[in-house]
């Protein structure tokens, strides 16, 4: 069809065909077009308002040179091993793709007010970017090079998502089951995440805010693998009102991550470097931190913050500001209860393997207390730094025997 097609309120249905169309192809008025056995259509580019596409077997394929539309109630099906590309890109304006043991490769895909379903699907595409849209994947491998999420439901099970760039997101809920994600870079704001079923979400770096994520399970987890960083190499920023909470582990592998005032962590905080080779390790009797940390590696900033249990293995590094402020409790000292300005709180067990290093910084006449309602137990060392060099005063290491 040398000069495109239009096609209103009809039904055509390809069997052992071959389809070209050399300009664009326009489907509206509720028609459908089912590319079935043995068939193939190529198309400059296709227009769906309000129609549906099908394709059935996996004899059948679909080309798009152009840039492609779906809109107003349009569906792409893909069924039994179909495969569709859409070389420049496909947007998707409230309306929905249903692929079920397809292939599909896209150059860009936009989804606004749109729906995607995945099952037991390969999905590749340079770009997504999704407003107001719904993602579920079923068993399915997707891989992007960047994303951009606002407003979007996104519902991954058994599946796997790869982005090699970036991903931003704004407002968004996200539900990982027995699935992974991993990205590169990682920014978000205002968005809710949930994993559970051994599910697993990786990120080189990371900035969040206004973010709340749920490790269900203990199987679960959030890593910030820091992509080989040096203890002093930022690489993750927890800011003002992040949460997370559940069993699963919040992990720093490498890189330097800042805990700023009001984040919280109800989730066990690990700072790992078991997985890489040739990490600086802390060596007793060097030269104190002063405010570098790039001899450990990872290393964690704390400043305000309120924590659940925390893990410092051989060779990372913890370093609290006590000049920061989260909260007040009364501590009883030497017969007289008063209340104290806490900097920085661990609600559960705080643990300092050997060659870990627990730093407190910002040591001053008016420092406030770091305190820990469970156990601490230091097998690697403890730094004090002072930054007053004008008053005289003494620095007290409190420990209670019992709780009484």
């Amino acid at each position: 069809l040398t000069n495109g097609a239009d096609i209103g309120g009809t039904t055509l249905d390809l069997v052992n065909s071959a389809m070209t169309v050399v300009r664009d192809l326009r489907a509206h008025s509720a028609s459908v077009l089912t590319v079935g056995e043995g068939s193939s259509v190529t198309v400059s580019a296709a227009e769906l308002d309000g129609s549906t596409i099908t394709m059935s077997s996996a004899s059948s394929s679909f080309v798009a040179q152009a840039l492609s539309t779906v809109a107003n109630g349009g569906t792409i099906q893909g069924r039994g091993g179909a495969s569709m590309r859409f070389d420049g890109g496909l947007s998707s304006t409230s309306s929905s793709m249903d692929l079920q043991q397809t292939t599909m490769t896209v150059a860009s895909l936009v989804m606004t007010t749109s729906t995607m379903v995945s099952d037991a699907t390969t999905v590749t595409a340079n770009d997504l970017v999704s407003e107001g849209s719904t993602f579920r994947s079923q068993s399915s491998t997707i891989t992007f090079t960047q994303i951009n999420l606002a407003t979007t439901t996104m519902q991954v099970s058994s599946s796997s998502i790869v982005s090699s760039g970036d991903m931003v997101d704004a407002g968004s809920t996200l539900t990982l089951a027995s699935a992974s994600l991993q990205v590169a870079s990682f920014s978000a704001s205002s968005s809710e995440y949930s994993m559970t079923g051994g599910s697993r979400m990786t990120v080189t770096k990371t900035s969040l805010q206004s973010f709340t994520i749920n490790l269900e399970d203990t199987s679960s987890g959030f890593t910030v693998d820091g992509g080989g960083a040096g203890g002093g190499t930022q690489v993750a920023t927890m800011g003002s009102n992040f949460l997370c909470f559940g069993t699963g582990k919040l992990g720093l592998k490498a890189g330097l991550m800042d805990m700023l005032a009001g984040s919280v962590l109800r989730c066990p905080l690990e700072l790992n470097n078991q997985l890489l080779v040739n990490s600086p390790l802390h060596a007793p009797g060097r030269e104190l931190l002063q405010t570098d940390l790039s001899t450990t590696n990872p290393a964690s900033t704390a400043c305000g913050n309120s924590v659940f249990t925390v893990d410092v293995q051989t060779g990372a590094s913890l370093a609290i500001d006590t000049s920061c402020t989260w909260g007040t409790a009364a501590f009883d000292v030497e017969g007289t209860t008063s209340d104290y300005t806490i900097s920085f709180e661990a609600t559960g067990a705080v643990t300092i393997h050997s060659g870990g290093l627990l730093v407190m910084n910002t040591i001053t006449a008016t420092s406030n207390v770091w305190s820990i309602s469970s156990t601490l137990s230091v097998s690697g060392s403890i730094e004090l730094l002072v930054t007053d060099t004008s008053s005289a005063g003494d620095v007290l290491l409190i420990k209670w025997d019992d709780t009484s």
